[in-house]
């Protein structure tokens, strides 16, 4: 990052990932004018937002990237998908180490802003387990209608992404 980069620079750059026994893929580097556009990068998606308290600041906003999420909300389905009838405790068991995971992974201290990103987490858990449920068996499953996803948070443990 930086104010202006030169020809020079990234050639510069080039000689020191090669000293490194790394390459600089011309294909996916880009250079991006960050103050007007966001950009994603690892995962997450930076962005130059206007602060809500001081009028005339701004800052960065770092949150999970739209494919990010995507890609983890279909490690849930898949994972519900193949649990076939395991117990609510295995069902708990099994999210709450996935939810660990991408929620570590995206929570940068200090530096990411990921609570937009985790109350829709939780959002699809709800709908997703919910459904779940529903089509578990012909006959409907005990935590069917009873709101699954609040039975497995305080009976089960199942961990809620907005908690951490």
């Amino acid at each position: 990052m930086g104010e202006e980069i030169s020809e020079e620079i990234i050639e510069k750059l080039i000689e020191i990932l090669k000293a490194m026994g790394l390459n600089l893929n011309k294909e996916k580097t880009k250079i991006v004018e960050a103050r007007n556009k966001s950009f994603d990068f690892l995962g997450f998606t930076f962005r130059l937002d206007k602060c809500l308290y001081n009028e005339g600041n701004k800052y960065w906003n770092v949150f999970p990237s739209k494919k990010s999420q995507k890609s983890f909300r279909g490690k849930i389905k898949r994972f519900l998908s193949s649990a076939g009838s395991l117990p609510p405790n295995e069902v708990a068991d099994g999210l709450n180490s996935k939810i660990r995971g991408w929620v570590n992974n995206h929570t940068i201290p200090g530096v990411s802003y990921p609570s937009k990103a985790k109350s829709d987490l939780e959002w699809y858990l709800k709908r997703r387990i919910n459904r779940y449920y529903k089509r578990k068996s012909q006959r409907k499953s005990r935590l069917f209608g009873k709101g699954a996803y609040k039975i497995l948070v305080d009976k089960w443990g199942l961990e809620k992404p907005t908690a951490y």
